[in-house]
């Protein structure tokens, strides 16, 4: 439970104030409730000298909990400043998984150097971790929790269950998960089975054997598809060979979904696929510029074809007041299709059987809002201009774009799933400046068919 309310500008102000007049005992005193969640917020107040200079001064626990929330471009300039051992310290304290996701910032004469300062029995098992994909069970799961035979007794599973909690670094609330002579998994003990079992009883006839795995080669939107379908609160990492290698919890799923939105929600808008408020205005500009280059070659493109038509625009000007609409309604008709796609896709709701009913869908539900939207501008345009041919044309155009457009919104997604690219990324400028184009071709095509 959090013992302070949330902190104010004046706490940062404050605490940044007894920092920089290094009033270190007040500081630590202050500091001392505070939840380390809110300790991590003032981080981003200080430049880099005096980050260092607070992490140093934190115990090593609460250091490694403040470290730990950090984003990663605050964690990379303090890596670059902790020398090895300082960073072994901090990660000592850590649980597993967290332990990787740092030692994934470093280089990798860096990271072997940070290794070697484990025992001999963590380095090694965090080499066998880093080993696996950055986007795979095996490297995101931890080693924390407790494994025990199968033939031990409860009396045995009580006493080592003691020491195990009294020695970790961190707090163990998961069942028991049992293992056979091999190490082969073969399922979890829950902790009530301790309470109202016999001591003398043995763990194999106390195994829950009904439990869903992952492979430790298991993709992020596999796990994450796994935990949605099952609800599960925790799922053990398995080997090819079924032996135990980790688990993964739901706190790790919560980060995972909050990195795999944020991704999205990046990508959606055509930016990096991670873009922190706080990042200086440079990296900005340098991640977020190839994307928005695709938008000014769409846009160059649309230039040269309007040049191409030139003749008949100059013949019937009132085209142009039209021509924003027409490219309008079938972007936005392509984005609201990518995005279901998008999104259907990371939740496991679009599969490869259902690629083609899902396609028709969106078609279909794009004929419709075309010939709804078409009807409307025919209306409006003849209203307008007086000209039943000049009418039919924006009609017909429109509903052309904007049937293509739910058809390409839809296509394009499942095509770059299916080829390795992230749809995400398509939804973005992409699909918007394809439709751009090919929208203005179909209306000035008609255009010049009808009217000229």
């Amino acid at each position: 439970m959090v013992d302070k309310p949330p902190i104010s500008k004046q706490d940062i102000d404050h605490i940044t104030s007894l920092l920089k007049n290094k009033h270190f005992k007040p500081l630590l005193q202050e500091l001392k409730d505070w939840h380390h969640a809110d300790i991590a917020e003032v981080f981003y107040n200080l430049d880099l000298d005096e980050a260092l200079l607070l992490l140093r001064s934190l115990d090593k626990e609460k250091a490694a909990e403040v470290f730990d929330i950090l984003s990663d471009e605050i964690k990379e300039k303090l890596l670059d400043r902790l020398d090895d051992l300082e960073l072994f310290k901090i990660l000592d304290k850590m649980p597993s998984d967290d332990v990787v996701a740092a030692l994934d910032l470093l280089n990798t004469d860096r990271r072997m150097k940070v290794l070697s300062c484990f025992s001999k029995q963590d380095m090694n098992e965090l080499k066998i971790q880093l080993l696996y994909s950055e986007d795979s069970a095996g490297h995101m799961m931890t080693r924390s929790f407790i494994r025990l035979r199968d033939d031990m007794t409860v009396k045995e599973v009580i006493a080592t269950t003691q020491g195990y909690q009294e020695s970790s670094k961190e707090e163990i609330d998961l069942p028991i998960f049992v293992v056979d002579e091999k190490g082969k998994f073969e399922g979890v003990m829950p902790l009530h089975h301790l309470v109202f079992s016999k001591p003398d009883t043995t763990v194999k006839g106390l195994i829950k054997n009904d439990v869903v795995t992952v492979h430790t080669h298991a993709k992020t939107d596999d796990i994450l598809n796994t935990f949605r379908k099952y609800e599960i609160s925790y799922a053990p990492v398995i080997d090819v060979n079924n032996k135990l290698r980790g688990v993964i919890t739901v706190d790790d799923i919560i980060d995972l979904m909050k990195e795999e939105n944020s991704e999205d929600m990046y990508r959606l808008a055509g930016s990096a696929e991670t873009d922190p408020t706080r990042q200086p205005i440079l990296t900005k500009v340098r991640l977020r510029a190839p994307w928005l280059f695709i938008t000014l070659i769409g846009g160059l493109l649309i230039s040269w074809l309007m040049r191409s038509y030139e003749i008949t625009l100059d013949k019937v000007v009132t085209l142009t007041f039209f021509i924003p609409l027409n490219i309008g309604m079938a972007g936005n008709v392509s984005l609201q299709s990518s995005t279901v796609l998008v999104r259907g896709l990371a939740l496991g709701d679009v599969r490869k059987g259902r690629y083609a009913s899902t396609i028709l869908r969106e078609l279909f539900s794009g004929v419709l809002i075309a010939l709804l939207a078409s009807s409307i501008a025919v209306v409006v345009s003849y209203l307008m201009i007086g000209d039943p041919k000049f009418s039919l044309v924006i009609a017909t155009a429109m509903s052309v774009s904007i049937s293509l457009a739910a058809l390409n919104g839809s296509l394009i997604p499942l095509v770059c799933k299916e080829i390795g690219i992230d749809p995400a990324i398509t939804s973005g400028p992409f699909v918007t400046t394809l439709n751009d184009f090919t929208g203005m071709l179909i209306f000035l095509s008609f255009a010049t068919y009808m009217l000229v």
